[in-house]
């Protein structure tokens, strides 16, 4: 059953990002196509997956993952870190469009695109008290937040990169509680590693936000 809804989130994460890619106008004027939006994002998926499973071997302290079929066979052997899957995608489509003049905007597509994939890790994660409550709470917030993300995205509301700001406080925030109250080793002030850099993923979030909208005011503020 999580193998269909882990399939079921990606096919409509991708699909998300080929409507939202295919006709946009930045990405078409700068020669970028829906087409390469996904291919790419599938190698940064890769890279993500590395990165969250890393991020939860240092979290837990299992050595046993440490085992290249343990490491990648999830379903038998779960456990995952989502702030450290985040940094690990950020890292992947840095590298792959590092040269694209629409660096930012693509990451809003790629923060709407794949919030299905964080509904799953709500749906998977393991060992945390108060699962039901995060789930009862977490899914209407997701599902407001994508529909604005859309219309924020569509009516050129923010400047392009502020979506993917507040994505990754949302992220940041949800892997603050987890690293705080799930049964991993604590290293300061009874929170996990993930939960420390999850602490400066939100501080991040908050000054690349800030940076992004005060330089959106001082154009309009000229024109």
């Amino acid at each position: 059953m999580d193998y269909i809804f882990l399939f079921l989130c990606l096919f409509i994460s991708l699909f998300i990002l080929h409507s939202l890619s295919k006709d946009d106008f930045v990405l078409i004027r700068k020669n970028i196509s829906a087409f390469q939006m996904f291919d790419l994002a599938l190698l940064a998926l890769v890279v993500s997956f590395i990165f969250g499973r890393v991020f939860y071997v240092l979290d837990t302290h299992n050595v046993a993952f440490v085992h290249l079929l343990r490491f990648f066979y999830i379903m038998k052997f779960p456990g995952f870190s989502f702030v450290g899957a985040s940094i690990g995608f950020i890292i992947g489509v840095f590298l792959l469009f590092r040269g694209k003049s629409a660096f930012m905007r693509m990451f809003d597509m790629y923060s709407i695109s794949f919030l299905p994939l964080f509904l799953f890790h709500l749906f998977s994660i393991q060992n945390i008290p108060h699962k039901t409550v995060i789930l009862i709470l977490g899914i209407p917030i997701i599902s407001v937040v994508f529909l604005a993300f859309l219309k924020i995205h569509k009516d050129y509301l923010l400047k392009d990169g502020s979506i993917s700001s507040i994505a990754l406080l949302l992220i940041g925030a949800f892997s603050f509680y987890v690293g705080f109250v799930a049964p991993y080793p604590k290293i300061i002030l009874g929170m996990s590693l993930s939960g420390i850099i999850s602490i400066f993923v939100c501080i991040l979030s908050f000054v690349l936000f800030g940076i992004n909208e005060r330089h959106l005011l001082k154009i309009r503020h000229a024109k």
